[in-house]
């Protein structure tokens, strides 16, 4: 036997029927931004700024930037441990290289690594080049950490960095 509900004050269509169907993807839709990661983004102006506001030390940024790195982005994701970030080398990928290298990195073959996005959408300070499958990408993966992957794209002496799994 089914119940059934009767009246004019019936609740039927609200419990059942379009309305209900209705109700529940507007739910939905406002949940989804309360099941995003955790994910969080800054952006620094330059070493001394992300130094001070302790990014290197808490492991956000790589030690791989000059000394003169400008308009550092840096997003990292608390749920999978992986970070991508970005920076401008105004005197060129000379000191990157040499960081690199002292650091034990290796060529591979680019891209970078996936790329950070919102909502699907690619964040707008990733460049459209550190996708490319010529890139001057170098590698660093130290014993129980994380891959390393850093791109250069020498035209625009801008740099970014994906950390996480390949």
């Amino acid at each position: 036997m089914g119940v059934r509900v009767r009246g004019p004050c019936s609740l039927a269509p609200v419990l059942y029927g379009p309305m209900r169907l209705a109700r529940a993807v507007v739910l939905l839709a406002l949940s989804v931004p309360l099941l995003a990661c955790d994910e969080y983004e800054k952006a620094y102006p330059d070493v001394a700024t992300a130094e001070a506001g302790g990014a290197f030390n808490r492991g956000w940024l790589p030690p791989l930037l000059p000394a003169d790195a400008r308009n550092i982005v840096e997003l990292h994701n608390l749920d999978t441990s992986e970070g991508w970030g970005c920076f401008d080398a105004p005197t060129g990928p000379a000191a990157i290289r040499e960081k690199l290298q002292a650091a034990g990195a290796k060529r591979v073959s680019g891209p970078v690594g996936p790329r950070p996005t919102q909502y699907f959408v690619t964040r707008p300070w990733w460049p459209e080049s550190m996708n490319e499958s010529d890139l001057e990408v170098y590698e660093l993966t130290a014993p129980g950490e994380r891959r390393l992957a850093l791109g250069i794209d020498a035209s625009r002496r801008r740099a970014c960095f994906h950390r996480g799994s390949r």
